[in-house]
This record gives structure tokens, sequence and C-alpha cells, in this order.
């Protein structure tokens, strides 16, 4: 019996690779919208891409959800999903470091993370040995839950990654009014 090989086109493998990895982010994160639990864990991808910005690495903190904890209705709770393009120099493991301006973090959780710490307005996370890898050029992107105590839109400030700070956008969603306050639903 004879058997023909048959080479297969790149284009539909990266097509296929795109939705796997797309279908996977939308699963980690999605958890957390069906959850109300104040501790919900996070995703950690790394996805290659090209930097857009010569040098220095770039952050795009996307506030995915922001909700009122029921009840509680001075406990503020965020969904994040934080994307780091490493342009700097091959990380074998990874820091990551930011400041809530206007408000202490009473709770926050990322499975991603080896070590999460939370340090009066400071936020601390670690790698862990599995996902410490990050080669220049590549995004890593981290997902992580949550809750601070005030009734205003958290402000983001002196994010760092492997020491050294960098430069990026905070993305807030639909239902922050222009004066920082949160619609209720």
């Amino acid at each position: 019996m004879k058997y023909k090989i048959k080479r297969r086109n790149n284009k539909n493998l990266l097509s296929l690779f795109f939705i796997l990895l797309c279908s996977f982010l939308f699963m980690g994160t999605g958890y957390s919208y069906l959850s109300d639990r104040l501790s919900i864990t996070g995703t950690a991808n790394i996805k290659q891409q090209q930097a857009e910005i010569e040098g220095a690495s770039i952050f795009e903190f996307d506030i995915a959800n922001i909700w009122v904890n029921g009840d509680e209705e001075h406990l503020i709770n965020y969904t994040v999903d934080l994307n780091i393009v490493n342009n700097d120099e091959d990380a074998t493991e990874w820091t990551l470091q930011f400041d809530v301006l206007n408000t202490i973090p009473i709770d926050i959780n990322c499975w991603a993370s080896s070590e999460t710490v939370i340090e009066g307005h400071t936020v601390k996370m670690k790698s862990h040995s599995w996902n410490g890898n990050v080669p220049m050029g590549n995004t890593l992107s981290i997902g992580f839950n949550f809750t601070v105590e005030t009734i205003e839109v958290i402000e983001i400030g002196n994010l760092k990654f492997n020491g050294r700070t960098i430069d990026g956008i905070v993305i807030y969603p639909e239902n922050v009014n222009p004066d920082g306050t949160i619609q209720s639903n």
C-alpha cells in the first residue's frame, strides 16, 4: 500500500494556531466574568509579536471589566489583561510592579505569578519557572483580578518590568463615566 505525503499549507496552520490561541485566551479570562468571588485566578500567555516601538518595552493595561461587589458598594472588582512587549533583552524570568495611585488594593490573585505581594499602593509579581521566558520582541500577557476599596476608578502608574520603568496606556471599559465614576448596571 502506498501513502501519499501531502504538504500542509502554512497559512491554514497559522490561522488555526491563531484561532486556538484566541480560544484559550478567551477561556482563561472568561471564567472571571462568570464568577463573583473576590479571588479569581488569571492567565499568562506569551504571544510572539513584533514590537511597534524599537528600544524600551511598552505595556497595555486593559481593564476588561469593573463591577461593584454585590452588597458591599465600597468594594470594586477589576479584571485586567496586561500585555507587555519586551523590547529590551531576552528574559529568562520576569518581575512586574505597578502602583495603584489613588487607593490601596485589598486582594489580588494571579496564578501566572509565583509570588504576588501588595505593599501599600504597590503590587509586585514574579514569574514561575515555567512562564519566565520572554524573548526580546515577544509579548507577555497576564490576566488577573483584584479588589480595591474605593468608589473611584483606579489610576495605574509606575509600571516596572524587570526593574525598568516602562511606558504604556491604561484602557478603561465602557461603564466608566468621563468623571471617573462607575456606571451601575
